[in-house]
């Protein structure tokens, strides 16, 4: 898998970009230093489309992505479905939020730049650590394409501070940007239904990353609303953490329980459940978690149902439901 360049694989998705603005209704821009902006919301409408293609760079262009609606009880909603052949570069590689290069968005103050970066330009400079000190994968361009969930576009300042940390010239330098309060930027973080389960499974349950031979996901798109995060109302990641399916192909050793680990990554079995993600920022429940305690999620990456099938034993396990009527709760229903 070394030969295949995750950055070459979704410069075809920029190139979609630019050569589409107008039917995927974002708009492009070119900072003095050189730097693409390709805004998918902020002041570009942006859509479904563009939050498919958005979703796909986040994934190193090694995943499906498809939108349909999916009932669940008595409500009717959009929803993403992600799968890949290539869960550790796609989603450990590429997906996987870098959350230390500026404040995070949800907990940022007003004057500070906010963003959360993830993408395939990580993959250049195997860069956070935590996220590749299991997987051997280093891609190698002189071009880095990421996407900045952020609710201000980045001036030249930022995108000179970011193509330094990812080693390419500002000039080489692609950036995708999408608000969460955006269709585009929902549909994205929906999609982290990849993310969430598998940080929980290998960060937190300490399993092997090289045993997750698949990964698929669905979860419903959040509707968006100008206040998010700063006053109560349903976001993206209530959706995940209520709504939201995964199911991870894996081959598992005769230590592994899977039983025990599926039961942990599953939000009902967590102090998360019940709790709006407003409710958790308020509560100061979301710092940076410690990757380093090999335990259940807690409240920072779980999800509402997850399904683990083993090719060693030919067993399912299952854990955890659907929460429609807390979805509804949130959303003022």
């Amino acid at each position: 898998m070394n030969k295949v360049s995750v950055n070459k694989i979704t410069e075809r998705i920029v190139k979609e970009f630019l050569s589409n603005s107008q039917r995927l209704r974002v708009s492009i821009n070119k900072l003095n230093n050189g730097t693409t902006i390709i805004d998918t919301g902020l002041n570009a409408p942006g859509g479904f489309e563009a939050g498919k293609l958005v979703t796909a760079i986040s994934l190193g262009g090694l995943a499906d992505v498809e939108i349909t609606t999916v009932t669940n009880e008595n409500l009717t909603l959009p929803t993403v479905f992600v799968k890949t052949d290539h869960p550790a570069i796609s989603i450990a590689g590429c997906q996987w939020a870098w959350t230390d290069l500026f404040p995070l968005p949800f907990i940022a103050r007003d004057e500070e730049y906010s963003a959360l970066l993830s993408g395939p330009a990580k993959c250049l400079v195997r860069r956070p650590v935590k996220h590749f000190d299991k997987i051997s994968y280093k891609d190698d361009t002189d071009f880095g394409i990421m996407i900045v969930q952020s609710d201000r576009l980045p001036n030249e300042q930022n995108s000179e501070y970011i193509a330094k940390e990812v080693k390419v010239d500002a000039s080489n330098l692609f950036l995708v940007v999408a608000p969460t309060n955006s269709i585009a930027g929902s549909t994205q973080v929906s999609a982290r239904i990849l993310e969430d389960g598998l940080l929980s499974l290998v960060q937190y349950l300490n399993f092997d990353i090289n045993k997750v031979k698949a990964a698929f996901g669905s979860c419903p798109i959040a509707p968006t609303f100008s206040r998010m995060w700063k006053e109560p109302g349903i976001t993206p990641d209530d959706m995940i953490r209520n709504c939201g399916r995964v199911h991870f192909v894996v081959y598992s050793s005769e230590k592994d329980d899977l039983s025990y680990i599926a039961k942990n990554m599953v939000t009902e079995n967590t102090p998360a459940h019940g709790k709006s993600f407003y409710q958790l920022i308020q509560e100061g429940q979301l710092a940076e978690p410690d990757f380093n305690k090999k335990c259940a999620a807690g409240t920072s990456f779980v999800i509402a149902e997850v399904t683990l099938s083993d090719l060693r034993t030919g067993k399912i396990y299952k854990a955890g439901k659907v929460h429609t009527h807390l979805i509804e709760k949130f959303a003022g229903m």
